[in-house]
């Protein structure tokens, strides 16, 4: 224990000369000293001295430093791999009762030497008695990640892996495994290495979304093991009716690899189930992965894009490489309409500089079709052109140019854009526009306005205006293909430019939802995943409220539930946890002020079906793990030899770490009962020997 003050410590001499001379100097003139003894008088002074002297000590602030010494065992860690490919081999049967023996002899044979923790892939502890192997998915880095963050300056002595070591989610766990330094990981490896009779459907490759009429195509690859001259067949399945089948014939020795196509009919709007079946061969040692399931999504018909323009130009390119992504959207170039009939077949016309070809029949017919616009004007549209544009433009402008960046209206609302998206656009590159004022005599809805350097002009940049039957986006400026290679150079992705086109391309198709319920949630989810539904209510002012209940009827081909959505802040969820694989058919209502508000869809929960593609185990990769961190590799029957490693281990010890503590001595109430006591001491002898 150690002294800690922040006046030097050899003040104390120094009070206690002061606090002995006050004592003195107080009973130096008291008369009745003569009338006591002098061993009485020393008492009388010592113990005022003793009270005086622990007041000023008291008074200096003094802080104790104490040390303690906590001890900590070395945890061993077990991770046992959970998931169901544990059961693929012919020894699965074996698995449970030889990790429940590892564990019962590494308590008997260690005791109490380490802290024991066995935990599954997915981090947390686990039951040994409560194992079921029956986990989707199979993440080692993942867990050896979390493994790394929570046991960070901890004393983990060891960690044992009890794995097939095959993997088919996340990166390979030999890079993580080399951020434990001085942590031995030893492996434990399930299955066998010998690769036996087997087929398997190892890959299945389509389109997520078709249209309806056309045919989209499936792609097989099926693999063969040991299998040479053997034939067997393949069958695509639609709700247990064969669709096409084929015939699979292995010619090669050991391994042999056969890619078969097949072309489908589109024929069933919305999510349609496939199961493509391998028939069988006898001996075979794997019947799990002779079958698979694909979803394909088949849509009514695409949203159809004509991109006008005089000729080619990399604005037009900039925006067609961000549509076509999009399946939805089928993306027509053209130098001028065809005929004014068929403005009816698209749903947008993004038309680049409105100057040649231009006419009021035209204009005249996309009002007429409730056709929407996106107009890109740059500086060779001429004010002619501009005036007779339904876009309340009313500027005169001259044949100079300038060039204006972006600056965001932060209370545009017609849509949603992110923050990332708010940050970059203002350093985008500027656009090329004409030299001077831009007046509108039409109500519009400004996204970006002209900047030039730091000054935020009023003149718009990105504009909306609504006609009398339909709506128009301006770009008031040419050069839109630097923004897509600015995003590149700074993001290294075209997400902010792609953002930008997509949003205004969905506002300008899409008509204005007036529904007072609105329902989000993805189109998709992954077996085992939780399924999260989102919802909203909105009164006659548009504003969201949370007092109308909403319910949602979930269908699937066996049965019909009824859920009542959980009102939020200003919104509504509703959990329905992890969901089997399959199609759901939903219809959500609420009633409000005596009407009835509906809206119904469907969602897809996408069958995981990756345990079931080993056959045999990857032992090279847990023993590379283990002599990369100084352990060893050990089959799972040979746990007894792992035991015995680690007692031959002089590195898994108990470590002790030391904690100070700081406390002040003013703080400690028995000096206190200390100074009483002395002062009362004194007190009660001068009462008692008659002095005063």
């Amino acid at each position: 224990m150690n002294l800690i003050s922040e006046i030097p410590l050899w003040w104390l001499p120094i009070i206690a000369i002061l606090a002995l001379g006050a004592s003195l100097w107080y009973y130096a003139k008291k008369d009745w000293k003569k009338e006591i003894s002098t061993s009485l008088l020393y008492t009388l002074v010592g113990l005022r001295f003793l009270s005086l002297f622990l007041i000023e000590l008291l008074l200096l602030g003094i802080l104790l430093e104490s040390t303690t010494y906590k001890e900590e065992k070395p945890i061993l860690l077990t991770i046992v791999d959970d998931s169901s490919s544990m059961k693929n081999y012919q020894d699965s049967s074996k698995v449970f009762s030889s990790i429940t023996h590892y564990q019962h002899e590494l308590r008997d044979q260690f005791g109490d030497k380490f802290d024991y923790e066995f935990i599954g892939l997915n981090g947390h502890s686990i039951a040994l008695d409560s194992l079921n192997f029956n986990g989707t998915s199979t993440d080692l880095d993942a867990v050896l990640s979390t493994v790394y963050d929570q046991y960070y300056n901890r004393n983990l002595g060891g960690i044992v892996l009890i794995s097939d070591g095959n993997y088919n989610a996340g990166a390979n766990p030999v890079y993580t495994g080399e951020k434990f330094k001085f942590v031995p990981i030893y492996t434990l490896g399930v299955g066998d290495t010998i690769q036996k009779k087997d087929i398997l459907i190892n890959t299945v490759l389509t389109n997520d979304i078709a249209f309806l009429g056309n045919q989209f195509p499936i792609e097989l690859g099926i693999e063969g093991f040991q299998v040479s001259g053997q034939r067997t067949q393949v069958g695509i399945y639609r709700a247990g009716k064969l669709l096409q089948q084929k015939e699979v014939v292995f010619s090669n020795e050991g391994y042999d690899l056969q890619k078969l196509n097949f072309f489908l009919e589109a024929d069933q709007i919305g999510f349609n189930e496939y199961s493509i079946e391998l028939r069988s061969i006898s001996n075979e040692s794997n019947y799990q992965n002779n079958s698979r399931s694909i979803y394909v999504e088949v849509l009514d018909a695409r949203s159809k894009i004509l991109l006008l323009a005089n000729g080619p130009h990399p604005d037009m390119g900039a925006i067609k490489n961000t549509l076509v992504q999009d399946q939805n959207y089928e993306v027509i170039t053209a130098r001028d309409v065809e005929s004014l009939e068929t403005i009816k077949n698209y749903d947008l016309i993004i038309w680049h500089e409105p100057e040649k070809g231009f006419s009021e029949a035209l204009l005249n017919r996309l009002e007429t079709e409730n056709k929407s616009v996106w107009m890109i004007i740059g500086p060779s549209t001429s004010n002619a052109v501009l005036r007779q544009l339904p876009l309340g433009i009313t500027s005169t402008v001259g044949r100079q140019t300038d060039e204006v960046q972006a600056a965001l209206n932060e209370r545009f609302t017609r849509f949603e854009i992110s923050q990332k998206a708010k940050e970059e656009l203002a350093n985008f590159p500027p656009l090329v526009t004409h030299y001077g004022a831009l007046t509108l005599n039409k109500p519009a809805d400004v996204l970006l306005y002209q900047r030039v350097g730091p000054v935020k002009k009023k003149d718009p940049l990105f504009f909306f205006v609504t006609g009398q039957n339909t709506k128009f986006g301006v770009t008031y400026g040419e050069g839109l293909w630097r923004w897509r290679i600015a995003d590149y150079l700074r993001n290294q992705n075209h997400q902010v430019f792609d953002e930008l086109v997509n949003k205004t391309v969905q506002y300008l198709m899409v008509n204005a939802n007036s529904s007072k319920l609105r329902i989000t949630l993805p189109k998709e989810f992954l077996e085992g995943e939780e399924v999260i539904l989102g919802a909203s209510f909105y009164n006659e002012s548009m504003d969201p409220i949370t007092t109308v209940p909403i319910k949602l009827k979930l269908k699937n081909s066996e049965e019909e539930l009824i859920y009542d959505f959980k009102p939020n802040e200003s919104s509504y969820e509703l959990r329905l946890g992890a969901l089997e694989a399959g199609t759901y058919g939903w219809e959500a209502s609420a009633t409000f002020e005596g009407e009835t508000y509906s809206k119904t869809g469907s969602f897809l929960v996408r069958k995981l079906e990756l345990e079931a593609m080993n056959t045999k185990s990857n032992f090279m990769l847990l023993n590379q793990l283990s002599v990369n961190s100084g352990a060893e590799f050990f089959l799972l029957e040979q746990h007894k030899e792992l035991l015995k490693e680690l007692s031959l281990r002089e590195d898994m010890v108990t470590v002790s770490s030391p904690s100070t503590a700081y406390s002040k001595l003013i703080d400690y109430w028995w000096w206190l009962v200390l100074i009483v006591l002395f002062l009362t001491s004194e007190w009660f002898i001068r009462r008692y020997s008659g002095a005063y």
